[in-house]
Protein backbone atom coordinates (compact mmCIF):
# COMPACT_ATOMS: atom_id res chain seq x y z
CA UNK A 1 0.00 0.00 0.00
CA UNK A 2 1.15 3.96 -0.85
CA UNK A 3 2.04 6.13 2.13
CA UNK A 4 -1.39 7.91 1.10
CA UNK A 5 -3.58 5.05 1.19
CA UNK A 6 -2.07 3.56 4.45
CA UNK A 7 -2.88 7.74 5.92
CA UNK A 8 -5.88 7.84 4.93
CA UNK A 9 -6.80 4.55 6.18
CA UNK A 10 -5.24 5.47 9.91
CA UNK A 11 -8.15 8.68 9.87
CA UNK A 12 -10.76 6.34 8.66
CA UNK A 13 -10.03 3.85 11.86
CA UNK A 14 -9.77 6.44 13.97
CA UNK A 15 -13.45 8.20 12.98
CA UNK A 16 -14.79 4.60 13.09
CA UNK A 17 -13.19 3.70 16.31
CA UNK A 18 -14.40 6.90 17.75
CA UNK A 19 -18.14 6.16 16.38
CA UNK A 20 -17.86 2.24 17.81
CA UNK A 21 -16.82 3.76 20.99
CA UNK A 22 -19.95 6.02 21.56
CA UNK A 23 -22.18 3.66 20.35
CA UNK A 24 -20.75 1.13 22.83
CA UNK A 25 -20.69 3.57 25.72
CA UNK A 26 -24.44 4.45 25.05
CA UNK A 27 -26.22 1.66 23.81
CA UNK A 28 -24.61 -1.58 24.17
CA UNK A 29 -25.91 -4.23 25.96
CA UNK A 30 -25.50 -7.51 27.20
CA UNK A 31 -21.89 -8.30 29.19
CA UNK A 32 -20.31 -10.64 26.36
CA UNK A 33 -21.83 -7.86 23.86
CA UNK A 34 -20.07 -5.78 26.54
CA UNK A 35 -16.66 -7.49 27.19
CA UNK A 36 -16.10 -8.31 23.35
CA UNK A 37 -16.62 -4.44 22.40
CA UNK A 38 -13.94 -3.47 24.45
CA UNK A 39 -11.46 -5.90 23.49
CA UNK A 40 -11.68 -5.00 20.08
CA UNK A 41 -11.90 -0.84 20.90
CA UNK A 42 -8.75 -1.51 23.42
CA UNK A 43 -7.26 -3.70 20.06
CA UNK A 44 -7.91 -0.75 17.98
CA UNK A 45 -6.96 2.02 19.97
CA UNK A 46 -3.70 0.70 21.16
CA UNK A 47 -2.63 -0.24 17.54
CA UNK A 48 -3.48 2.82 16.10
CA UNK A 49 -1.12 4.51 19.18
CA UNK A 50 1.21 2.37 18.01
CA UNK A 51 1.22 3.10 14.65
CA UNK A 52 1.11 6.57 15.23
CA UNK A 53 4.60 6.36 17.39
CA UNK A 54 6.12 4.52 15.30
CA UNK A 55 5.23 6.72 12.06
CA UNK A 56 6.70 9.85 13.91
CA UNK A 57 10.27 7.89 13.67
CA UNK A 58 9.79 5.78 10.63
CA UNK A 59 7.66 7.80 8.25
CA UNK A 60 6.09 4.55 6.87
CA UNK A 61 3.91 3.57 9.80
CA UNK A 62 5.07 -0.07 10.70
CA UNK A 63 8.23 -1.46 9.18
CA UNK A 64 11.11 -4.00 9.90
CA UNK A 65 12.93 -1.25 11.62
CA UNK A 66 10.03 -0.73 14.60
CA UNK A 67 9.87 -4.75 14.93
CA UNK A 68 13.62 -4.72 15.03
CA UNK A 69 13.07 -1.99 17.90
CA UNK A 70 10.81 -3.85 19.79
CA UNK A 71 12.73 -6.94 19.48
CA UNK A 72 16.38 -5.07 21.25
CA UNK A 73 14.53 -2.84 23.28
CA UNK A 74 14.99 0.72 23.19
CA UNK A 75 18.02 1.23 25.34
CA UNK A 76 20.05 4.13 24.93
CA UNK A 77 16.89 6.50 23.49
CA UNK A 78 16.78 9.26 25.42
CA UNK A 79 13.37 10.37 27.90
CA UNK A 80 12.99 13.80 25.98
CA UNK A 81 12.28 11.43 23.02
CA UNK A 82 9.58 9.55 24.78
CA UNK A 83 8.35 11.43 27.63
CA UNK A 84 5.71 12.65 25.07
CA UNK A 85 4.74 9.26 23.92
CA UNK A 86 4.35 8.10 27.20
CA UNK A 87 2.36 10.75 28.31
CA UNK A 88 0.16 10.21 25.35
CA UNK A 89 -0.25 6.32 26.32
CA UNK A 90 -0.90 7.08 29.79
CA UNK A 91 -3.95 9.47 28.48
CA UNK A 92 -5.39 7.20 26.11
CA UNK A 93 -5.55 4.18 28.65
CA UNK A 94 -6.77 6.38 31.31
CA UNK A 95 -9.44 7.86 28.97
CA UNK A 96 -10.49 3.84 27.89
CA UNK A 97 -10.77 3.12 31.23
CA UNK A 98 -13.20 5.89 32.26
CA UNK A 99 -15.41 5.48 29.15
CA UNK A 100 -15.35 1.81 30.40
CA UNK A 101 -16.66 1.97 33.99
CA UNK A 102 -18.78 4.77 32.47
CA UNK A 103 -20.48 1.69 29.85
CA UNK A 104 -20.24 -0.41 32.83
CA UNK A 105 -22.74 2.06 34.79
CA UNK A 106 -24.89 2.23 32.41
CA UNK A 107 -25.98 -1.15 31.12
CA UNK A 108 -28.33 -1.56 33.63
CA UNK A 109 -29.99 1.17 32.82
CA UNK A 110 -30.28 0.13 28.99
CA UNK A 111 -30.96 -3.17 29.94
CA UNK A 112 -34.25 -2.03 30.94
CA UNK A 113 -35.22 -0.88 27.67
CA UNK A 114 -35.37 -3.93 26.20
CA UNK A 115 -33.22 -5.53 23.17
CA UNK A 116 -31.41 -3.08 20.85
CA UNK A 117 -32.63 -2.85 17.09
CA UNK A 118 -31.83 -4.40 14.42
CA UNK A 119 -30.68 -1.55 12.51
CA UNK A 120 -28.77 -0.70 15.42
CA UNK A 121 -27.23 -4.22 15.26
CA UNK A 122 -25.89 -3.66 12.05
CA UNK A 123 -24.56 -0.14 12.49
CA UNK A 124 -22.65 -1.61 15.22
CA UNK A 125 -21.55 -4.88 13.25
CA UNK A 126 -20.13 -2.62 10.47
CA UNK A 127 -17.70 -0.34 12.53
CA UNK A 128 -16.56 -3.02 14.16
CA UNK A 129 -15.60 -4.53 10.75
CA UNK A 130 -14.08 -1.01 9.66
CA UNK A 131 -12.23 -0.13 12.56
CA UNK A 132 -10.71 -3.60 12.38
CA UNK A 133 -10.18 -3.72 8.26
CA UNK A 134 -9.47 -0.21 7.78
CA UNK A 135 -6.42 -0.29 10.80
CA UNK A 136 -3.29 0.42 9.34
CA UNK A 137 -1.22 -1.33 11.81
CA UNK A 138 -3.08 -4.29 11.49
CA UNK A 139 -2.26 -4.47 7.97
CA UNK A 140 1.25 -3.54 8.42
CA UNK A 141 1.58 -6.00 10.91
CA UNK A 142 -0.22 -8.44 8.72
CA UNK A 143 2.05 -8.06 6.18
CA UNK A 144 5.39 -8.79 8.21
CA UNK A 145 4.01 -11.81 9.67
CA UNK A 146 3.73 -12.80 5.41
CA UNK A 147 7.01 -12.02 5.42
CA UNK A 148 8.23 -13.44 8.48
CA UNK A 149 6.52 -16.86 7.42
CA UNK A 150 8.93 -17.15 3.84
CA UNK A 151 11.96 -15.74 5.49
CA UNK A 152 13.26 -19.18 6.17
CA UNK A 153 13.22 -19.72 2.42
CA UNK A 154 14.75 -15.94 1.68
CA UNK A 155 17.54 -17.11 4.17
CA UNK A 156 17.89 -20.35 1.70
CA UNK A 157 18.16 -18.63 -1.44
CA UNK A 158 20.79 -15.62 0.58
CA UNK A 159 23.44 -18.56 1.77
CA UNK A 160 22.75 -20.09 -2.13
CA UNK A 161 23.95 -16.72 -3.65
CA UNK A 162 26.70 -15.91 -1.12
CA UNK A 163 30.21 -16.11 -2.47
CA UNK A 164 32.92 -16.79 -0.14
CA UNK A 165 36.06 -15.58 -0.88
CA UNK A 166 38.63 -18.55 -0.87
CA UNK A 167 41.95 -15.70 0.15
CA UNK A 168 42.28 -12.18 1.02
CA UNK A 169 44.14 -9.60 -0.90
CA UNK A 170 47.83 -9.29 1.67
CA UNK A 171 47.90 -5.83 2.72
CA UNK A 172 50.08 -3.55 0.73
CA UNK A 173 53.52 -2.52 2.28
CA UNK A 174 52.48 1.07 2.60
CA UNK A 175 48.51 0.25 3.90
CA UNK A 176 46.50 4.08 3.42
CA UNK A 177 43.98 5.25 6.66
CA UNK A 178 40.29 5.02 5.77
CA UNK A 179 37.98 7.48 6.57
CA UNK A 180 34.22 6.34 6.46
CA UNK A 181 31.55 8.40 7.05
CA UNK A 182 27.70 7.48 7.20
CA UNK A 183 25.37 10.58 6.22
CA UNK A 184 22.29 9.47 8.16
CA UNK A 185 19.45 9.21 6.08
CA UNK A 186 21.45 11.73 3.37
CA UNK A 187 20.17 10.14 0.19
CA UNK A 188 21.71 10.72 -3.39
CA UNK A 189 17.70 12.57 -4.21
CA UNK A 190 19.01 15.40 -2.28
CA UNK A 191 21.59 15.74 -4.72
CA UNK A 192 19.37 16.06 -8.19
CA UNK A 193 19.78 19.58 -8.52
CA UNK A 194 16.55 19.21 -11.04
CA UNK A 195 14.50 18.87 -7.74
CA UNK A 196 16.21 20.68 -4.99
CA UNK A 197 18.22 23.47 -6.55
CA UNK A 198 21.15 24.85 -4.70
CA UNK A 199 20.63 22.42 -1.44
CA UNK A 200 23.75 20.66 -0.98
CA UNK A 201 26.44 22.18 -3.84
CA UNK A 202 29.32 20.92 -1.65
CA UNK A 203 28.39 17.67 -1.80
CA UNK A 204 28.12 17.56 -5.01
CA UNK A 205 31.82 18.68 -5.82
CA UNK A 206 33.10 16.14 -3.76
CA UNK A 207 31.32 14.15 -6.12
CA UNK A 208 32.56 15.24 -9.40
CA UNK A 209 36.03 14.97 -7.51
CA UNK A 210 35.34 11.24 -7.05
CA UNK A 211 33.83 7.80 -7.66
CA UNK A 212 30.07 8.18 -7.00
CA UNK A 213 28.85 4.53 -7.55
CA UNK A 214 24.77 4.96 -8.33
CA UNK A 215 22.06 2.59 -9.48
CA UNK A 216 21.78 0.86 -6.49
CA UNK A 217 18.71 0.03 -4.66
CA UNK A 218 17.86 -1.01 -0.73
CA UNK A 219 17.30 -4.41 -0.18
CA UNK A 220 14.60 -5.48 2.59
CA UNK A 221 15.65 -5.23 6.41
CA UNK A 222 18.43 -2.56 5.85
CA UNK A 223 16.68 0.25 5.94
CA UNK A 224 17.32 1.83 9.38
CA UNK A 225 20.12 3.39 10.76
CA UNK A 226 22.61 -0.37 12.28
CA UNK A 227 20.55 -2.54 9.54
CA UNK A 228 22.38 0.06 7.07
CA UNK A 229 25.91 -0.25 8.76
CA UNK A 230 26.10 -3.94 8.46
CA UNK A 231 24.80 -4.36 5.58
CA UNK A 232 27.72 -1.93 3.61
CA UNK A 233 30.44 -3.89 5.60
CA UNK A 234 29.19 -6.82 6.00
CA UNK A 235 27.31 -7.76 2.55
CA UNK A 236 24.05 -8.93 3.71
CA UNK A 237 20.92 -7.86 5.59
CA UNK A 238 20.71 -7.41 9.24
CA UNK A 239 18.26 -10.27 9.29
CA UNK A 240 20.52 -12.63 6.99
CA UNK A 241 23.67 -14.75 7.55
CA UNK A 242 25.30 -14.11 10.97
CA UNK A 243 28.93 -14.55 12.39
CA UNK A 244 30.21 -13.73 9.00
CA UNK A 245 33.71 -11.37 8.44
CA UNK A 246 32.75 -8.06 8.05
CA UNK A 247 34.92 -5.02 6.77
CA UNK A 248 36.49 -4.38 10.15
CA UNK A 249 37.46 -7.77 10.38
CA UNK A 250 39.06 -7.53 7.05
CA UNK A 251 41.09 -4.49 8.13
CA UNK A 252 41.77 -5.31 11.72
CA UNK A 253 43.66 -8.64 10.56
CA UNK A 254 45.35 -6.52 8.41
CA UNK A 255 47.01 -4.45 11.46
CA UNK A 256 44.77 -2.01 11.05
CA UNK A 257 43.49 0.55 14.61
CA UNK A 258 39.67 0.96 14.48
CA UNK A 259 38.06 3.52 15.84
CA UNK A 260 33.84 4.45 15.36
CA UNK A 261 32.40 7.87 16.25
CA UNK A 262 28.95 8.38 16.73
CA UNK A 263 26.97 11.61 18.56
CA UNK A 264 24.02 9.49 19.78
CA UNK A 265 24.08 6.98 22.77
CA UNK A 266 25.89 3.65 21.03
CA UNK A 267 23.65 1.42 23.38
CA UNK A 268 20.38 2.25 20.98
CA UNK A 269 19.90 -0.62 18.20
CA UNK A 270 23.27 -2.21 19.49
CA UNK A 271 25.49 -0.48 17.47
CA UNK A 272 28.29 -0.80 20.42
CA UNK A 273 27.83 -4.20 20.11
CA UNK A 274 28.03 -4.40 16.66
CA UNK A 275 31.65 -2.53 16.22
CA UNK A 276 33.15 -4.69 19.16
CA UNK A 277 31.67 -7.75 17.86
CA UNK A 278 34.10 -6.81 14.52
CA UNK A 279 37.50 -5.59 15.11
CA UNK A 280 36.73 -2.02 16.69
CA UNK A 281 39.61 -1.17 19.27
CA UNK A 282 37.88 2.31 20.32
CA UNK A 283 34.04 3.02 20.20
CA UNK A 284 33.23 6.70 21.20
CA UNK A 285 29.57 7.42 21.74
CA UNK A 286 27.84 11.04 23.12
CA UNK A 287 29.10 10.11 26.74
CA UNK A 288 32.68 9.37 25.45
CA UNK A 289 33.19 12.29 23.30
CA UNK A 290 31.43 14.76 25.48
CA UNK A 291 34.86 13.47 28.27
CA UNK A 292 37.18 14.47 25.69
CA UNK A 293 35.33 17.42 25.33
CA UNK A 294 35.53 18.95 28.67
CA UNK A 295 36.17 22.61 28.47
CA UNK A 296 34.03 22.89 25.20
CA UNK A 297 30.29 24.28 25.82
CA UNK A 298 28.51 21.71 23.97
CA UNK A 299 24.87 21.72 22.15
CA UNK A 300 23.01 18.60 22.63
CA UNK A 301 19.80 17.71 20.52
CA UNK A 302 17.38 14.52 21.88
CA UNK A 303 19.12 12.41 19.84
CA UNK A 304 22.94 13.61 21.12
CA UNK A 305 25.65 16.11 19.93
CA UNK A 306 25.43 18.17 16.96
CA UNK A 307 27.31 17.71 13.86
CA UNK A 308 29.38 20.83 14.07
CA UNK A 309 30.50 19.41 17.33
CA UNK A 310 30.73 16.04 16.28
CA UNK A 311 32.88 16.93 12.99
CA UNK A 312 35.39 19.04 15.30
CA UNK A 313 35.80 15.50 17.61
CA UNK A 314 36.23 13.29 14.59
CA UNK A 315 38.74 15.59 13.34
CA UNK A 316 41.25 15.98 16.39
CA UNK A 317 40.81 12.02 16.80
CA UNK A 318 41.78 12.18 12.98
CA UNK A 319 44.79 14.15 13.38
CA UNK A 320 45.47 12.19 16.46
CA UNK A 321 45.73 8.91 14.90
CA UNK A 322 47.46 10.79 12.02
CA UNK A 323 50.57 11.32 14.17
CA UNK A 324 50.71 7.37 15.56
CA UNK A 325 52.01 6.79 11.98
CA UNK A 326 50.06 3.30 11.47
CA UNK A 327 46.90 2.45 9.81
CA UNK A 328 43.47 3.49 10.71
CA UNK A 329 39.97 3.31 10.34
CA UNK A 330 37.81 6.14 10.94
CA UNK A 331 34.05 5.40 10.73
CA UNK A 332 31.67 7.83 11.89
CA UNK A 333 27.96 8.90 11.42
CA UNK A 334 26.51 11.93 11.57
CA UNK A 335 22.88 13.20 12.91
CA UNK A 336 21.85 16.51 11.29
CA UNK A 337 19.37 14.53 8.60
CA UNK A 338 17.79 11.91 10.78
CA UNK A 339 14.23 12.68 10.08
CA UNK A 340 11.40 13.33 10.35
CA UNK A 341 12.61 17.27 10.56
CA UNK A 342 16.65 17.00 10.88
CA UNK A 343 18.92 18.42 13.38
CA UNK A 344 20.37 21.29 12.24
CA UNK A 345 23.72 22.54 13.79
CA UNK A 346 24.38 25.66 15.87
CA UNK A 347 26.80 26.87 14.16
CA UNK A 348 24.54 27.00 10.59
CA UNK A 349 22.38 29.72 12.05
CA UNK A 350 24.64 32.05 10.61
CA UNK A 351 23.08 30.63 7.26
CA UNK A 352 20.10 31.80 5.42
CA UNK A 353 17.50 29.49 5.35
CA UNK A 354 17.26 27.09 2.38
CA UNK A 355 14.21 28.08 0.61
CA UNK A 356 12.44 25.97 -2.74
CA UNK A 357 11.70 27.80 -5.24
CA UNK A 358 8.03 29.08 -4.92
CA UNK A 359 8.31 28.19 -1.09
CA UNK A 360 7.12 30.80 1.92
CA UNK A 361 8.79 29.19 4.40
CA UNK A 362 11.64 26.89 4.71
CA UNK A 363 11.27 22.90 5.17
CA UNK A 364 13.06 22.33 8.28
CA UNK A 365 14.47 18.94 6.63
CA UNK A 366 16.13 20.35 3.59
CA UNK A 367 17.47 23.48 5.69
CA UNK A 368 19.13 20.77 7.85
CA UNK A 369 20.89 18.89 4.35
CA UNK A 370 21.80 22.37 3.38
CA UNK A 371 23.28 23.09 6.99
CA UNK A 372 25.23 19.42 6.63
CA UNK A 373 26.22 20.44 3.25
CA UNK A 374 28.77 23.14 4.46
CA UNK A 375 29.71 20.66 7.43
Amino acid sequence: LSPAIVQTLFWVCIVCTVLLTVQVVYRITGRRRFLFSWVVLALSALSLLFYGISNSFTSEGINEATWYHVRFGLRGIGWEQIQGFALLIGTVVLAFALLCWMSWKKMGARQKRGPISTRFSWGWTLLLLASLLTNPALLQTGHMLLFLVGRPAAQAELRAQMVYPTSLPSAPSRPKSLVYVYGESLERTFLDEDLFPGLAPNLLALEAGGVSVRGMRQAPFTGWTIAGMEASQCGFPIAGIKNQPCVGDVLKNAGYHLVYMGGADGEFAGKNEFYEAHGFSEILDREQILKRLPDKKVNLSEWGLYDDDLFAAAFAEFQRLSREGKPFGLFMITLATHPPSGYKSKSCQRLAPYMMPGESSPDPMLDAVHCSDTE
